[in-house]
């Protein structure tokens, strides 16, 4: 799009469009993208600058409407000028739009690591799209002088040679134009006499074509055949058409990258979620235990309870065998018997939940391989749209914050199995956790250090999260705290409902009326665990 022959019949094209119209203003509401919007004597024209070094173009564009939000304004000093000639350099890809009988221009830079477009008066710059701290009052870099050596007297290797001696035959091109004319089998005069016919052509009559493949080509088909090319009838509307569809290509490369990342981060979700769920699932064989423990128990209620935290009895489901079991001193043998059966049915509803959520999980899993699957299959961003609105509901195809934008919850989201967990990012953040969870959420702080608070969310579940989930929330706790260093802190867990803030106190500061204490390792949340 950017080759020396486009911008040569551009300028030209440019300068019979804009000749006498006047300058009204530049704005800009993309990176490396700029529109020059003009009056003219029929109607309202916008240029389009892309100073992108991956993809500089030029154009005029039909959508002359500015994007009033989020944009940019430049070279206001110009409002009011009017065009008198547009030109291109004699050798160079700089286009010059000079105004009224003056020194000032509009020079586009368009080539190089680094295009820009200057506000000049004579050679000095007064003001630059990009970097204008640097480029502000320096000299307007010149454009350079084609001095190219015969094909035979240039050095290097034959392509090397041809980039030398034919400077302004655009690169991309070249492998395919060596091995279509068999160049590199030619005499040198001979290969330099095609050449030469091939650079006459692109110079006098350009056949603007996009290939296949979405590369602009001014070729003719003689010396570049190509099938299934679209072809046009000016450069102008080649140029616009092959920039948007390149934007197009890259916008929907970037959204495939930023889903295949998404994808890969959800699948470690689900198989770590399916691994919990499975581990919860075999609180069934725990349940089974428990009622055992409470039956041999029972069959030992009218005996005194001995002093002491463990007792050992004839095992009646194993014959020969004792059971040693765990007691609370402060209940009787028969209280003790109706906890393990308390424990029994928290074990059977930890089972149940488990299995329910495991079955949910499977089938966002399940639908997340359908999604994968059809993604091998689209190739644009309209079939892309399609799979999205087909797959609405699932969360991969939930938005994402766009980076900069405030946060939707003031506060770390995070997940731990099926439950929610909340982790405050500041004092004043702890406090709006403090202000969004449920009395019956539970609680977490690391113990005489300051930190998160971290919360994981109840949503009215009657069993609490197992032991390992706890201690997994408590050392994320532990983890954003001053104590992260430690190799085991003391974290506090209560039901939020203890918790209350003190009066006049600072933010994040609360007073706790009944706790635990668990001793855990920091641990840091894994990347799929965690969302800002």
């Amino acid at each position: 799009m950017n080759t020396y022959y486009s911008l040569r019949y551009l300028a030209s094209e440019l300068n019979a469009m804009l000749s006498e119209a006047v300058f009204a203003q530049a704005v800009t509401s993309r990176k490396n993208e700029i529109g020059l919007f003009f009056s003219g004597p029929e109607q309202e024209l916008k240029l389009m600058v892309s100073t992108d070094p991956q993809r500089t173009a030029v154009f005029t564009d039909p959508r002359v409407s500015v994007k009033k939000s989020n944009s940019a304004s430049f070279f206001s000093s110009l409002a009011g000028y009017t065009v008198k000639k547009i030109h291109i350099a004699e050798s160079d890809r700089f286009i010059f739009i000079r105004f009224q009988d003056s020194e000032i221009f509009l020079t586009l830079k368009m080539f190089g690591n680094d295009p820009n477009i200057f506000l000049t008066d004579g050679d000095k710059i007064i003001e630059a799209f990009k970097n204008p701290s640097r480029y502000t009052g320096a000299n307007l870099p010149l454009p350079q002088s084609l001095k190219a050596p015969l094909l035979s007297e240039a050095k290097g290797g034959f392509k090397r040679k041809i980039q030398q001696a034919w400077p302004q035959l655009p690169r991309v091109f070249l492998d395919e134009l060596i091995a279509f004319h068999k160049l590199d089998e030619l005499p040198p005069d001979q290969a330099d006499e095609l050449l030469s016919s091939i650079h006459l052509q692109l110079t006098h009559s350009p056949e603007p074509r996009i290939l296949h493949d979405g590369r602009f080509s001014l070729f003719s088909a003689a010396n570049f055949p190509v099938d299934g090319a679209e072809t046009f009838t000016d450069i102008n509307t080649a140029v616009r058409v092959a920039f948007f569809s390149e934007r197009r290509e890259n916008v929907f490369a970037k959204e495939l990258l930023l889903l295949q990342k998404r994808i890969e981060k959800l699948r470690a979700r689900y198989e770590s979620a399916l691994q919990d769920a499975d581990n919860a699932r075999k609180s069934i064989e725990k349940a089974e235990f428990y009622e055992q423990t409470g039956n041999i128990l029972m069959a030992h209620a009218h005996e005194a309870l001995p002093a002491s935290e463990e007792i050992e009895l004839e095992d009646f489901y194993q014959a020969g065998t004792k059971r040693r079991i765990k007691l609370d001193p402060r209940l009787g043998i028969a209280g003790n018997a109706a906890r393990y059966f308390e424990l029994r049915k928290k074990a059977e509803r930890a089972f149940e939940t488990a299995a329910e959520y495991a079955e949910m999980i499977e089938g966002r899993f399940s639908q997340l391989r359908e999604i994968e699957e059809k993604l091998q299959h689209v190739t644009d961003l309209r079939a892309l749209d399609a799979l999205k609105a087909e797959y609405s509901s699932h969360e991969l195809f939930r938005k994402k914050q766009l980076p900069g934008a405030e946060s939707v919850r003031p506060y770390k989201f995070g997940r731990i199995g099926k439950y929610e967990v909340w982790i405050g990012k500041n004092a004043k953040s702890n406090d709006l956790i403090m202000r969004d969870s449920h009395k019956e959420d539970i609680w977490m702080h690391a113990k005489g250090v300051a930190g998160s608070h971290v919360i994981i969310r109840m949503n009215r579940a009657q069993t609490e999260p197992d032991v390992s989930q706890l201690e997994k929330a408590a050392g994320w706790a532990a983890w954003f705290s001053k104590a992260k260093g430690s190799a085991f802190t003391p974290v506090i867990k209560t039901r939020r409902k203890f918790v209350r803030k003190q009066k006049q106190g600072p933010a994040g500061a609360v007073l706790i009326d009944r706790e635990e204490v668990l001793i855990v390792p920091p641990v840091q949340p894994r990347a799929d665990e965690l969302e800002d």
